[in-house]
């Protein structure tokens, strides 16, 4: 409906080691607008946004990953910058219990299946907010 957040031009990162996870995610984000960059492998994913954070506008990553968690990722980001939107997709989010997955490292935790419309009005808030920071 009308009232969907958009994501116009919003450049988003995906990264989950299931295909048909960041295949959905894909799909839906295209059709709000924004531009989606998906990496199956967590350990390239890390060296892309570490190569230059401030290409993005958010991360949404998995947790249980087979070479590397959402948690180690996190971890390494936030030891470059503070300002980036990371939202985590997890299937285990009750029990989602990393002590560096919290309400200061990460914008958000979504459990599989996603609300997608949720997770959309959570991203582009997040950008919203990250933008204002930087005008400052």
């Amino acid at each position: 409906s009308s009232d969907q957040q958009r994501l116009d031009d919003k450049l988003i990162l995906l990264v989950d080691d299931e295909e048909h996870v960041t295949e959905v995610l894909r799909s839906y984000f295209e059709r709000l607008g924004a531009e989606v960059s998906v990496l199956n492998d967590p350990e390239l994913a890390l060296e892309v946004i570490l190569d230059d954070p401030d290409d993005w506008d958010c991360i949404v990553t998995d947790y249980d990953m087979g070479t590397m968690n959402g948690g180690d990722l996190i971890e390494k980001v936030r030891e470059e910058t503070d300002a980036l939107p990371i939202f985590v997709v997890t299937a285990l989010s009750r029990r989602l219990s990393d002590p560096r997955v919290t309400e200061e490292t990460v914008q958000g935790v979504f459990a599989k299946p996603v609300n997608m419309r949720l997770l959309s009005q959570e991203i582009a808030a997040a950008i919203d907010a990250n933008g204002q920071k930087e005008d400052v």
